[in-house]
């Protein structure tokens, strides 16, 4: 150990006396492959002087990667720092192979500071040039990082400028929230928030003739601008099959087999959609996989729980039924997607169908078809309070009068 000492730079012209001294007071520790010496953060009280074998010295950047800031042999010395300012390691220290070496205790290397004032010129020698070392070693590590974070933040950038203008097509394909102008017959609105993440809910409605009011709602299974491709694509041909004539079973079967040949990328949606007369109150309706409508009359609510088929846009040749019923005065339908049910607060509850039901059914009969909109809204954004938006809000309200008046 004594010739060992006499070939370390930071005990170069000490007297065989001291070095012998120091032979006394130091220990000896073996380390296999892998194993530590230290570790970054922790405390330490000892000098390593490698007797044998290499060390790497590193600070993890993330769980699978590393900068090497050096490698130290035979000779070399480690955890001087620690030992000069008492704070904790800066770096990590590793045996690259069998490694063996001498331990110093703080007491002693204070010792041989305060009676060895050359060892103070080595120090800053030799911290100085580990300190170049690691600035080289950080800039070589760094440069690719920088490539990559640039990277990165022009894909994050591209993917809000996707989501941009997703949220623009489908807002800017959808109708006015009510008909212009206002029917006396029929007190009607529509609303959809989209979420920061674009999913692809529509509304929609249009007169198939002076007496027919076509109405839907649906919710398409991805998000992003194909989903909003596939939205407007939905409602396109909607209006186009509906005003073809038929039932709206039949109409949604065409829609169905349209969609299905033009779906390159296996998309779906969800469908409740409905031809309303306006002169009788007559509705016939489809449910393809869609959330049932909350229906209200004088004697109380129900869901609408039938269902016409599946999805459409999935598989093609699917026949939809028809379902038909009557509104009395002032019966309302109340028309929502799972955006509204599965809103979620940061406790990670749910909306749900019970909650909803409470605010529609008490407030129905003495709101107009925006204002029940905006309790259920008002009533969500205090439940979810802070957390964030997750999917699109779309609801639609209809309240069908017969030939009475509705206040505007």
């Amino acid at each position: 150990m004594l010739q060992l000492l006499k070939k370390v730079p930071l005990f170069s012209g000490m007297s065989d006396d001291i070095l012998h001294h120091l032979t006394l007071l130091a220990g000896i520790k073996k380390y296999f492959p892998g194993e530590y010496l230290c570790r970054k953060g922790e405390f330490g009280d000892e000098l390593f002087i490698i007797k044998q074998g290499t060390v790497k010295i590193s600070l993890p950047a993330s769980e699978d990667n590393e900068i090497i800031l050096d490698i130290l042999k035979e000779g070399d010395f480690l955890g001087e720092l620690a030992l000069i300012d008492g704070d904790v390691r800066s770096a990590d220290a590793i045996a690259r192979d069998e490694t063996e070496v001498i331990i110093l205790s703080r007491e002693c290397f204070r010792k041989l500071l305060q009676e060895n004032h050359r060892i103070k010129d080595v120090l800053i020698s030799v911290l100085t040039a580990r300190l170049r070392a690691a600035n080289e070693s950080l800039m070589d590590n760094f440069l690719p990082l920088l490539t990559k974070v640039t990277k990165l933040t022009a894909e994050q950038e591209r993917l809000e400028s996707e989501l941009r203008i997703a949220r623009e097509i489908q807002m800017g394909i959808l109708p006015p929230p009510r008909p212009h102008p206002a029917l006396s017959v029929l007190d009607f609105y529509a609303y959809l928030k989209p979420a920061r993440e674009v999913g692809g809910d529509l509304f929609h409605y249009f007169f198939i003739d002076d007496d027919h009011l076509c109405f839907a709602i649906g919710d398409v299974s991805d998000k992003g601008v194909p989903a909003a491709f596939f939205m407007a694509m939905t409602m396109t041909l909607l209006k186009n099959t509906a005003m073809s004539g038929g039932r709206i079973g039949e109409i949604v079967t065409r829609l169905n087999d349209e969609l299905c040949q033009n779906n390159p990328n296996n998309m779906f949606v969800t469908l409740f959609t409905g031809i309303l007369n306006l002169k009788t109150g007559n509705l016939e309706y489809v449910n393809a996989g869609h959330n049932p409508v909350l229906y209200m009359s004088t004697s109380g609510y129900c869901f609408l729980e039938k269902i016409s088929g599946p999805v459409i846009g999935a598989i093609e040749g699917l026949q939809y039924k028809t379902f038909c019923m009557h509104l009395d005065n002032s019966d309302v339908l109340f028309l929502y997607t799972d955006g509204v049910t599965e809103a979620m607060n940061l406790e990670k509850k749910l909306y749900g169908k019970d909650r909803l039901v409470e605010i529609v059914s008490e407030n129905a009969r003495y709101v107009v078809a925006h204002e029940l909109i905006q309790l259920v809204c008002d009533d969500i954004k205090q439940f979810i309070g802070s957390a964030m938006q997750s999917d699109d809000i779309t609801m639609m309200a209809l309240r069908w009068h017969g030939m009475g008046c509705i206040r505007q």
